[in-house]
């Protein structure tokens, strides 16, 4: 029957085989550090471990446990509580080298001189706060079909009527009164002589008109309202 100490060490070579993966969840973690007595404890750093490489140190025999030749971007390491099923359990500490490998270090709350420290080059997902929503692609906005007066929708075959044509108009104020039909038979001045008395009048005009079927009074008019009686001279 296998013991519970052979049972701890498959577990912890079974999380080092994944720890190049993902991180450890909570889980891992606690179990680690409640059962690190029957791990493998490291007495020192080593140098520039390679990214996945999992180690326990005890925090009062190796004071210096973060000397691993690192570079790292902050000074010094950030510091978080975490809680496990709904109660602050461990601390942590990380930070991230110019290269992009991450260390982290957990421990007991209740009990800090062990430390889990874990080195690994996993992308860390940017939590969302709880009041953001998450990002949405705008859908089209879907413009109304438009139908001609057989209700048919209209494709590329069928011409759209314009909205002006030739035949509508466009003032429907009426004519001006001078250009109303009138019921006095009308003529059209052809010709007139002498040409340069019609502006200024006082004398006699001499009219060849295009329409000959006109009766015996005849009146000139001149502008809209200067209406002058005429004589036909020849039929």
């Amino acid at each position: 029957m296998e013991s519970h100490a052979a049972r701890c060490m498959a577990r912890w070579a079974d999380l080092r085989r994944q720890s190049n993966n993902r991180w450890l969840n909570k889980e891992d973690i606690v179990w680690v550090l409640s059962n690190a007595d029957k791990l493998v404890i490291k007495a020192k750093p080593e140098a520039m471990p390679p990214p996945g490489s999992l180690f326990i140190f005890n925090r009062k025999a190796t004071r210096y446990w973060r000397g691993d030749g690192y570079e790292f971007k902050q000074k010094n390491d950030s510091h978080e509580r975490l809680k496990f099923n709904g109660v602050p359990t461990l601390g942590c500490c990380y930070n991230r080298t110019t290269d992009g490998l991450h260390r982290r270090g957990y421990w007991l709350l209740a009990h800090k001189d062990l430390v889990l420290v874990h080195y690994a080059l996993i992308a860390t997902p940017i939590k969302r706060k709880s009041n953001q929503k998450p990002l949405s692609v705008a859908r089209p906005i879907e413009m109304p079909r438009i139908t001609n007066h057989t209700s048919k929708p209209l494709s590329h075959t069928t011409p759209v009527p314009p909205l002006f044509t030739s035949d509508t108009p466009i003032f429907t104020a009426p004519p001006p009164r001078s250009l109303q039909p009138s019921p006095i038979p009308l003529a059209r001045i052809r010709e007139y002589a002498p040409a340069w008395d019609f502006p200024a009048g006082g004398s006699k005009i001499l009219f060849v008109l295009e329409r000959n079927s006109l009766g015996d009074q005849v009146i000139g008019v001149f502008g809209e309202r200067k209406m002058v009686s005429a004589t036909k001279v020849v039929e």
